[in-house]
């Protein structure tokens, strides 16, 4: 498994819901990957990927979550309403056209 890859992935995810999310630069162990996050309310942290799923570095014993998303979800309340803002502002966005009304019949 590519925990680089997996975590470039996950940071896309969450992007748009935190302040800063990047890769720390010494990634020379392939058996983890680390993150650098910056939530909107200012907390910050660092996360490992590794085999056994997310963690936060600086906690002791720390809890394992399945995603990235989901550490955040239940670690900080700004991710979660920025979250949850964003898709209520989906849901309630104007239907996209479909492909007849926006250029006619076939």
């Amino acid at each position: 498994m590519d925990f680089i890859e997996e975590a470039q992935l996950a940071i896309l995810d969450v992007l748009a819901h935190v302040t800063t999310a990047h890769l720390l630069a010494d990634q020379s162990r392939r058996e983890r990957a680390l993150i650098a996050l910056q939530c909107l309310d200012g907390q910050a942290f660092t996360v490992s990927l590794s085999a056994q799923g997310y963690k936060i570095v600086e906690e002791q014993p720390a809890e394992i979550f399945d995603s990235l998303h989901g550490l955040l979800h239940n670690r900080n309340e700004a991710y979660v309403s920025a979250f949850y803002a964003s898709l209520a502002a989906r849901l309630n966005a104007p239907p996209s056209p479909t492909p007849e009304e926006a250029y006619g019949p076939a």
